[in-house]
């Protein structure tokens, strides 16, 4: 009998929209893998993570996703999925184990020690959340253990990964569950070549995200386990947003008092 399977792709990506390209180039090379097994997958276009269901994950099987960093920091099409992503993570682990993931990068050397942050992180992420990586992570330019790729480039890691996702589709046998189990390691991509630029990555808190990018548009998701201490640090640092507002708009007051005292 034929797994039933639905992937779905997501991408966060940056003006110059390479890993929006790049997510594209996957799902075109994942279609004929949903021509021939009809029946039982289900390849969802594209989705910026912004738009993404969060919820929706519960019905997924596979997520592949295509991510740049920025100072890394993920692209603001991405900002909303990783905050629920890493609050998910933290507050109920393991919330993810039905799935299936694999992660490709984008990344600039120039801004080095970030290289390739978010696509390191949030894979991360994934995996502690309890999806379990069915394809060594890919990263622009780096080496590439299952593919033999010194300089792995985005058809080279798809090929692969779709080859991968493939096997796991058409059959459904004891050896294929039990080979599917096997964990892929975070640092799998590197396990005949090490990194050209760096293999480390800074991990975020919630409060350095929520910083950054604001709270939640919406309710956390069903996976998270929210404490108190989540709603507290919502709730400081909104007090903390609202006096810089209050202290920005004294300055103002005085500064617009003090010129018209010098035009009198």
């Amino acid at each position: 009998r034929a797994i039933s399977t639905r992937i779905d792709i997501i991408c966060g990506s940056f003006d110059r929209e390479t890993s929006m390209e790049d997510a594209e180039m996957i799902h075109e090379l994942g279609r004929s893998l949903t021509k021939q097994n009809t029946d039982s997958v289900t390849l969802n276009d594209v989705t910026p993570g912004d738009e993404f269901d969060f919820n929706s994950l519960s019905q997924t099987s596979h997520l592949i996703l295509s991510t740049s960093s920025c100072f890394g920091y993920a692209p603001a099409n991405l900002s909303q999925f990783t905050h629920q992503l890493l609050l998910a993570s933290q507050t109920n682990p393991g919330c993810l184990s039905h799935l299936r993931h694999a992660v490709w990068g984008n990344g600039d050397e120039r801004w080095f020690d970030t290289y390739m942050n978010v696509p390191r992180v949030l894979d991360l992420l994934l995996e502690r959340a309890g999806s379990k990586r069915f394809y060594a992570r890919g990263e622009r330019g780096e080496p590439h253990a299952p593919t033999g790729a010194s300089e792995v480039m985005v058809e080279d890691w798809a090929l692969g990964m779709w080859n991968s996702l493939e096997q796991t589709v058409n059959t459904n046998t004891d050896e294929t569950n039990e080979n599917e189990s096997k964990d892929v390691a975070w640092d799998a991509l590197w396990e005949y070549e090490p990194s050209r630029r760096h293999d480390r990555m800074t991990q975020w808190t919630l409060e350095d995200l929520v910083t950054k990018d604001g709270v939640l548009e919406g309710p956390p998701s069903e996976f998270a386990r929210p404490d108190e201490g989540y709603w507290k640090l919502l709730e400081d640092l909104k007090r903390a947003e609202e006096r810089q507002k209050l202290l920005l708009a004294e300055r103002r007051a005085a500064a617009a008092a003090k010129n018209a005292a010098r035009r009198r």
